[in-house]
């Protein structure tokens, strides 16, 4: 029997230990990690620097763990 992925929408929180809606979904079956960025127009060029580099980060973890990272 199949099971529908579990869409896990990460905004700001971008961490896999103890992270409650990645935990519930990977207790239903498999997940899809999306990731949806804000206007990045809104922050300085510091915050910009390192919001990619997190992202560039968690993506890469996520991906060790067999979960590329839905970019949209």
């Amino acid at each position: 029997m199949k099971t529908t992925p579990t869409i896990v929408l990460f905004r700001q929180d971008l961490r896999l230990a103890d992270h409650p809606a990645l935990w519930a979904g990977a207790q239903r079956g498999p997940v899809l990690p999306v990731f949806i960025p804000e206007p990045l127009d809104e922050h300085g060029a510091a915050w910009r620097w390192w919001h990619d580099r997190s992202l560039a980060a968690f993506s890469t973890a996520l991906t060790e763990r067999g979960l590329p990272l839905i970019l949209r």
